[in-house]
Parts: structure tokens; sequence; C-alpha cells
């Protein structure tokens, strides 16, 4: 992370992203060479897990030379309005994002559908590679394509959703009594999600409460000097909204990230295993390290191309 920034400071932005790219191809390969040895059980050997993995970990290449060839890293709010390739069509390309949820869902309907097979474990272990990977795919492009202040968002969500794990981990120890999916992850409880939630929705809220109590109650606008005079009733209800707004934030980080986790020990109860490696020695392989990640920068994808673009665009064209 320190390299990267550094890269992006004092050498070059394209430099940064290259790098920050490949970091993305790593993580996405070594994820699929993990998932398609779970899938296949044991079955396939290692070059062809290597090819795989190679094959697949490359989408966030092909995204990112996408991504080059139809200058969509160029800045999207100076772009002329006589641009033959408008943004709303680059929009309409990208949503592809929300492609690994279709993918989560797509390995649950194989589940059900078809009988449990050797070929039918392997194909829910392409499905899980292939929605790992695109989720981590759209991240940099993302990045190039707004603003790499979208790096520092992306590290503060996986700081946040580590934070999550751990406090739904040791609630859960002390105060969890109801399971929460006993069949699938036997260890989680209602008490650890709430409370994982709770724990990190103040951690997103508190630090920015006086920023919240200076722009509602004291006329501290920011970035306007001449801000409208608030009454009493309209900093109360400013401050309850950006306050539950920001709070609602963290619980969804903690809600959704829980969920990923839940979704991986389900792939790799189907396969009949605990971890899904054993690169880090005493904690399993990559894909127990980033379970809850993958959704959350899924969303995050889905927000930026969703949702920002949408907004930057109309706002453009008006």
């Amino acid at each position: 992370v320190g390299g990267i920034w550094f890269l992006y400071a004092t050498v070059s932005e394209d430099i940064a992203y290259a790098v920050m790219t490949a970091t993305f191809v790593v993580v996405a390969a070594v994820l699929a060479y993990e998932v398609l040895g779970i899938g296949s059980q044991g079955r396939l050997n290692t070059a062809w897990r290597v090819a795989g993995a190679v094959l697949i970990g490359s989408i966030p290449v092909v995204l990112s030379v996408l991504d080059y060839a139809f200058a969509f890293g160029e800045g999207i709010t100076s772009r002329p309005r006589s641009d033959p390739f408008p943004m709303t069509i680059r929009i309409a390309i990208l949503s592809a994002v929300a492609s690994p949820f279709l993918l989560a869902i797509a390995c649950v309907a194989v589940r059900w559908l078809l009988p449990k097979r050797p070929a039918v474990n392997f194909l829910l272990g392409v499905l899980f590679a292939l929605y790992g990977a695109i989720a981590l795919a759209f991240v940099p492009v993302a990045i190039r394509l707004v603003d790499f202040f979208l790096f520092g968002i992306v590290i503060a969500l996986i700081v946040l959703v580590f934070v999550a794990d751990t406090s739904a981990y040791y609630i859960g120890r002390h105060w969890g009594v109801r399971k929460l999916a006993p069949r699938i992850s036997p260890n989680k409880t209602w008490a650890g999600l709430i409370g994982g939630m709770i724990v990190l929705g103040s951690l997103v809220t508190v630090p920015i409460l006086p920023f919240i109590l200076l722009e509602s109650f004291f006329n501290l606008s920011l970035g306007d000097p001449e801000p409208p005079q608030p009454t009493l009733l309209m900093g109360f209800t400013t401050f309850l909204l950006w306050t539950g707004g920001y709070f609602l934030f963290g619980s969804m980080v903690a809600a959704v990230g829980t969920a990923g986790d839940l979704f991986a020990s389900w792939f790799k109860r189907q396969a009949g295993v605990k971890d899904s490696g054993r690169l880090f020695p005493g904690h399993g392989g990559l894909l127990d390290r980033i379970d809850s990640l993958i959704p959350v920068l899924a969303v995050f994808s889905i927000v930026i191309f969703g949702i920002y673009l949408p907004l930057i665009e109309i706002r453009r064209v008006i």
C-alpha cells in the first residue's frame, strides 16, 4: 500500500495504477488456484490448476486493457460532449460489476438443481473463482476512472472488514447463544453479527461526529462560504440524518462481509474441506482471509458504477 502511494505521489499515476492492477491480478490468481483445488477435490493436477489460475487471474488485466482502450480514465468531468463513445455506454458495459452476485446465485442454483458429482463440484469451483476475480477486477478500474483517493477508501474498507470479523468473533464467543447458520458455519451467532454491525457502525460514525456537529449546528458548512442560517430543527434533523447514514454504512459493511463469509463457508462445506489452503499457517488460505472482503468490494464497485458515475454524467449533461 505504501509503495503504491509512493509511486502515485513521486513517479506517475499510471505506474501506480499498473502496480495496483498487478497486485489485484496476483490476489485473483492465488484465489483461483485455491478455489479450483477445492472444487476439484484434489483431482485437478497442479499444472491445470496453475493454468486455470492464470486464465482467471488475468481478468483484472483484461479489464484494465479495455480501460485504456476506451480511455475510461481520462477524466469524466472534462470529456467533450461530442465524445463518440458516451459515458452512458461505458456505464452500461461496466455495470457487469453485478456479475459476482449473479455467479453466487448460480453456484447455489447449480448445487440445488444438479446431483452431487465431481463435475458439479468442479463447476462450482470455476463459478466461485470467477466470482472472486470479477469482484476484484473492477476495483482498480473504478479507482482510475474516478480519482486515486478511492484507493484510500478501498484500504479503509479492508480495515473495516477485518475489524468487523474480529468484533463478531469475540462478541459471539462471549455472548453468542443462538446460531446464525449452524449447518454452514456452526461458530457464527446472531450476537456476533449484531455486535459486529454495532461496533463497525460506531467506528465509522464516532470519529466524524465533531464534523457533523459543526456542520449541523454551528453554521460551519464545508465548502460553502455563505451557508444558509440553520434553525435548531434543521440542525437536529441534519445531525440525525448524517449520523444515521454513516452508522448504517458501517453496519451494512459488516452485514455484507458476514454474508460473504457464510457463502465461502458453504462452498468449502460442499467440498468437505475446512480451510482453503495453507498459505497462512494456522489461518488457512487466501480465501479464508478475504472471503468477507470480496462482496464488500463488489458492492463498492456497484456504488461507483451504478450510482456515482450516473449522477456525474447527469450533472455533466445538464
